[in-house]
């Protein structure tokens, strides 16, 4: 198991845009504020959540107080990280989708 925070991926760099179309790009984990609240009570949408990098994201958000919305295509794996986080009082929604196709099927 892994930690978003832990090498090499503390050195990813982050793009995030804001519901009035501003965007903040060229963040990395210590320039967003992981682990210091400023993703209390946001809502986060996560692709690939159930796994890997998806899944690390998804467990430091949580630490971070953020709603999380969980997309993936493994719907079982998907089930099993919800229930992870709302057994640590996360408030999410997870949602088996491919959001490579306009339409799932």
């Amino acid at each position: 198991m892994f930690d978003i925070g832990d090498p090499p991926f503390h050195n990813f760099t982050f793009s995030i845009k804001g519901y009035d179309g501003s965007e903040d790009e060229g963040l990395t984990l210590s320039t967003i504020g992981m682990a210091t609240g400023k993703f209390r009570d946001k809502v986060v949408v996560v692709t690939g959540a159930a796994s890997g990098i998806g899944l690390a994201v998804c467990r430091r958000l949580a630490a971070d107080g953020a709603k999380i919305g969980l997309l993936d295509m493994d719907e079982p794996a998907l089930d099993a990280v919800q229930r992870e986080l709302a057994d640590q009082g996360v408030d999410g929604l997870s949602v088996r989708c491919d959001v490579s196709r306009r339409v799932d099927g």
